[in-house]
């Protein structure tokens, strides 16, 4: 339960609150000077308020819309589990909804935030033993904080994919109360999405984000960037390769593979992911060819250098690097695990050095503050 227990400890606010009584005191202290700089004050011109518009609009909206038409059509195929033929369907929807689960992971903001769609939808290792027992009983609250390990796309994996059984097998177990749980899982998954989703698109936090282009530790793009790196760092690095590699432990641990019932799945959510982050990191749209207003752009506009290269082409160079070691893996991560770690330990160094290069340089270029703490040691 080791990815349970690390990813519990959610990004604490105690950095923010930190820094916001630390700004207090100086503001307090240095209220006849007007010269004095707000630690993480914007200190350069580039235009910060047309880059959160085309976050909104080309980014973030479009991979929430994406994410809910796979999940209506999850929801959909789990009404009916009566064949072989129906099972296949619903674990191809749950393969697409999954995937893109992967572009919107990183948007932790917003109703996202508020409503914990994160860690609901996805924390693994799933809990086995408790989803057994809720579906004996019949009796279950999801929207239990406590009750994380218990559904979403990990507890569906468990439910309807299998390592031993066949098709036939799986479909054998699905009387009325396991029916009735997938069918509450997609429901779930759907209700949460649709909360984020209306929130931008129907309720006023589209607007509030994108007038909130102030440089404070609170600002959006402070606060987007701060969670992208999160995503980054805790999710890709660390969930998907790190701890099943055993980077935190004696010994790896191939059943915390993500999706590891599936068996084949865990080496194309990890591909989805890094194109999602360097997607995201190039302003790549969603709904035209070609790039907006980025990290890239914003490192550019800076000359941000590391070592004396160009600081954005150190880190699309290192996501790229990492998308061909992990092409190189088996398409199951408890499979390569077994067989050959050091691939998976390859893959967590070049994962690593993003890290580094966008945590310290680019935040530190872009006079963004880091807003949460860790125990890894970066």
């Amino acid at each position: 339960m080791i990815i349970k227990e690390m990813f519990s400890q959610e990004k604490t606010k105690l950095f923010r609150f930190a820094s916001f009584i630390l700004f207090a005191v100086l503001v307090f202290s240095c209220s006849s000077d007007s010269s004095g700089d707000e630690p993480g004050a914007q200190t350069d011109d580039f235009d910060r308020a047309e880059m959160l518009v085309f976050w909104a609009d080309q980014i973030i909206i479009p991979a929430y819309e994406n994410y809910r038409a796979t999940l209506v059509d999850l929801n959909t195929a789990a009404e009916s589990l009566d064949t072989v033929d129906d099972l296949k369907t619903l674990q191809e929807k749950w393969r697409a909804a999954y995937l893109a689960w992967q572009g919107v992971s990183m948007f932790d903001i917003g109703k996202a935030e508020s409503n914990g769609i994160k860690v609901f939808s996805n924390t693994y290792p799933t809990d086995a033993e408790q989803i057994e027992l809720n579906i004996g009983e019949g009796s279950y609250n999801l929207e239990l904080p406590s009750r994380k390990a218990e559904q979403g796309l990990p507890a569906l994996d468990y439910l309807i994919n299998s390592r031993t059984l066949s098709d036939e097998q799986i479909l054998e177990q699905f009387d009325a109360n396991r029916q009735s749980y997938i069918k509450a899982l997609t429901e779930r998954l759907l209700n949460l999405c649709d909360q984020v989703l209306e929130d931008w698109t129907t309720g006023d936090f589209r607007s509030k984000f994108i007038a909130n282009k102030g440089s404070s530790s609170t600002s959006s793009v402070d606060k987007v960037v701060n969670d992208f790196l999160y995503d980054f760092e805790k999710y890709t690095r660390a969930g998907k390769v790190g701890i099943p590699a055993g980077v935190f432990s004696s010994l790896p641990i191939p059943t915390a593979s993500e999706a590891y019932y599936s068996g084949e799945r865990s080496k194309e959510l990890l591909l989805e992911s890094i194109k999602a982050a360097k997607g995201f990191f190039e302003g790549d749209s969603w709904i035209v060819l070609g790039g907006g207003p980025s990290l890239k752009a914003y490192l550019d506009d800076l000359g941000a250098q590391k070592d004396g290269q160009n600081l954005s082409e150190l880190i699309l160079a290192n996501f790229n690097e990492a998308e061909n070691l992990t092409a190189g893996l088996s398409s199951d991560f408890a499979d390569q695990i077994e067989a050959d770690n050091t691939k998976m330990l390859a893959l967590y160094d070049v994962l690593q050095k993003n890290v580094v290069l966008i945590k310290v340089d680019a935040m530190q270029a872009m006079n963004i503050q880091v807003d949460y703490v860790d125990a890894d040691g970066d």
